[in-house]
């Protein structure tokens, strides 16, 4: 869709399958992940980094409680 200056794009159908699939089982690993949707580890850890750059960058401002 594009309405004027705004654009607006459909995600990938493999990156939704991969968030909606980690938000009902946050516990699955990246090789499950894989052979559940189908997709290559590449593309799952392509689709997942964003979120570990940011989780990491969130865990290293934090200073550590004594």
């Amino acid at each position: 869709m594009h309405f004027g200056w705004l654009s607006v794009r459909r995600p990938p159908p493999e990156r939704v399958n991969v968030l909606a699939r980690l938000a009902r089982e946050p516990q699955l690993r990246i090789r499950d992940i894989v052979d559940l949707i189908g997709i290559t580890e590449r593309a799952a850890g392509q689709i997942l980094n964003p979120f570990n750059a940011r989780r990491s960058s969130v865990t290293r401002s934090v200073a550590p409680s004594d």
